[in-house]
């Protein structure tokens, strides 16, 4: 019992933080890395455990409740650690001013899970030894064994990874997964439209990808980072018997050459979505 008391405002904590001006709790998350708030997560094992140990078996249902979940839960993380993990020790970085695009060539086993689409975990050691964050999945157009992820420089860890690699160049990374998305239900549907907003692209592209040849694949895209819209455009080819609306609200000028893409049209303002689609 003492135990459970211990862990419990460790495992609430973190869960205590939020983006809101009103939240006094918010001002803390910048002081706390994300390694740190995880960690503290993830005592709630401990503090299964001890509620297990609490309560004997036969005097009560509390030890089977808490206890059968959580071994569940624990199997479930040592099939993914043990047979979802795995070292890609060549990938390939490109890297843009706001982010970097990591490709790998996965294993047989990995292509065998999904055929597209997805989420990964991403562990780039040479970063942080510690840090596992979660990238949606997209092909590659040409060559089917390969597998991309971006990552947009937004956060610390994003931030970190976009500083340390300045230029285009390969490195050893481990990935977990492949893990299925929402995104995996287009199959059933044979008309679809695919909303994202602005690195939410790369979820989009994967049924793009896969489903363009089959179904009509229609695209609305908001975004304001310039760089971002090039290289999509520059290396993926959009649905063509659907619509595909871009939206950019970026400062820099668009170059003339984005307006000669015939099935893609550029509208450089904020959509109403309710009047585009009624």
């Amino acid at each position: 019992g003492l135990v459970a008391v211990l862990v419990t405002p460790l495992i609430t904590f973190p869960m205590m933080f939020s983006k809101s001006l009103t939240n006094p709790f918010a001002k803390v998350k910048k002081t706390l890395a994300y390694e740190k708030r995880k960690f503290m997560h993830n005592l709630f094992f401990a503090f299964g455990i001890a509620l297990c140990f609490h309560v004997h078996p036969y005097d009560g249902f509390i030890a089977w409740f808490v206890g059968i979940p959580l071994m569940i839960c624990l199997l479930d993380m040592t099939y993914i650690w043990f047979y979802m993990t795995e070292r890609v020790v060549t990938s390939k970085f490109t890297v843009l001013p706001n982010g970097m695009q990591m490709t790998m060539r996965v294993s047989d086993k990995f292509s065998r899970m999904t055929e597209n689409g997805g989420y990964v975990y991403v562990c780039l050691p040479w970063v942080s030894k510690y840090q596992w964050h979660a990238f949606s999945l997209y092909e590659d157009p040409i060559d089917k064994r390969l597998r991309h992820v971006f990552m947009q420089k937004n956060g610390d860890w994003t931030s970190d990874v976009h500083k340390e690699l300045q230029r285009d160049t390969r490195r050893p990374v481990w990935v977990q997964g492949p893990f299925p998305s929402p995104y995996t239900a287009a199959t059933h549907f044979d008309n679809q439209i695919c909303i994202a907003s602005g690195i939410g692209i790369t979820a989009a592209i994967s049924v793009i990808n896969a489903h363009k040849h089959t179904r009509r694949v229609s695209l609305i895209w908001i975004l304001r980072d310039l760089a971002l819209l090039e290289f999509y455009l520059k290396h993926h080819e959009l649905g063509h018997d659907g619509f595909n609306l871009i939206f950019y609200t970026g400062k820099d000028p668009l170059p003339e050459r984005l307006a000669e893409i015939f099935n893609v049209t550029i509208v450089q303002t904020r959509p109403d979505l309710f009047k585009v689609i009624p």
